[in-house]
């Protein structure tokens, strides 16, 4: 279901109207919801006067306003309440209504336990898997290609694979008064050691998924592991809106590494540092 998106026409962009169509999911033809692509509840804390605020990577100095957050059709209503039960609630309950990242120690780098590896990646996969065959051109960056069919076919199956295996990585965002969790920017695409990957901003943190089909140790030491570790990695909030303009224009800070974007036109930094013992 792979489709060309603009980047830059997302304020004008409608949500088809015909509700009739193939689900992304289970290609069955039927009724299509207009599906959020990044749940709803992601970004409630970013909501003003009922609408969200959200921006463009490349131009984080003119936010805007969203109704009714970032949508397209997209699932049947089987498919909805199949991914909201499996990967959506488990993720809301262990991230938000616990309140993970507010009630960890600080520090440069801590290392969370997700209680359920699967659920808590395919989460994430699911994100990535709706952005790159959604129409709206918000995440008109996501292009996943092949990686569609596998993805999907995880998501159907509840398998999540591998750590190495479409690996995921965190950074929290933090400001002055506690999780920065009001802000999401458009996705951005870059490239580390040959393996190309996506940058997602929201739920307070910048996400990142790697689409690689095989090991990688330098990956693997700041990822998701099937053991549930997950090392998360704070941050300011001006370093992920500085992070956020890099990403357009490939810019470098000392310390830090670029992610070079496919054709020049994209790119990610990434800061390592020493993670804690096992």
């Amino acid at each position: 279901m792979s489709q060309m998106k603009s980047q830059y026409n997302h304020r004008q962009y409608k949500i088809p109207p015909e509700k009739v169509g193939r689900c992304a999911l289970c290609h069955q033809t039927t009724d299509l919801r207009k599906s959020h692509i990044i749940p709803e509840f992601a970004y409630k804390a970013m909501y003003e006067d009922n609408k969200m605020i959200a921006f463009e990577a490349n131009d984080v100095e003119n936010p805007w306003k969203e109704q009714k957050g970032l949508r397209d059709r997209l699932l049947c209503d089987s498919c909805e309440g199949f991914l909201n039960r499996a990967y959506e609630e488990p993720f809301k309950k262990f991230w938000f209504d616990h309140r993970i990242l507010a009630t960890r120690p600080v520090g440069k780098v801590v290392m969370l336990r997700v209680p359920d590896y699967a659920a808590f990646k395919l989460f994430h996969l699911s994100i990535l898997w709706r952005a790159s065959v959604c129409r709206n051109p918000f995440f008109g960056y996501v292009r996943l290609g092949p990686h569609e069919e596998r993805l999907r076919l995880m998501l159907r199956a509840r398998d999540p694979g591998r750590a190495g295996e479409y690996p995921i990585s965190c950074a929290a965002v933090f400001h002055e008064s506690g999780v920065a969790d009001n802000f999401i920017a458009s996705p951005q695409r870059f490239r580390y050691k040959g393996y190309r990957g996506y940058h997602f901003t929201f739920a307070g943190c910048e996400w990142r998924y790697f689409i690689t089909p095989d090991e990688n140790p330098t990956i693997a030491q700041f990822g998701l592991r099937e053991n549930g570790e997950l090392p998360v990695i704070r941050r300011t909030l001006e370093d992920a809106f500085w992070t956020l303009n890099a990403v357009s224009l490939g810019m470098r800070r000392p310390g830090e590494f670029p992610l070079k974007g496919d054709s020049g036109d994209s790119a990610a930094i990434v800061a390592l540092p020493d993670l804690p013992q096992r």
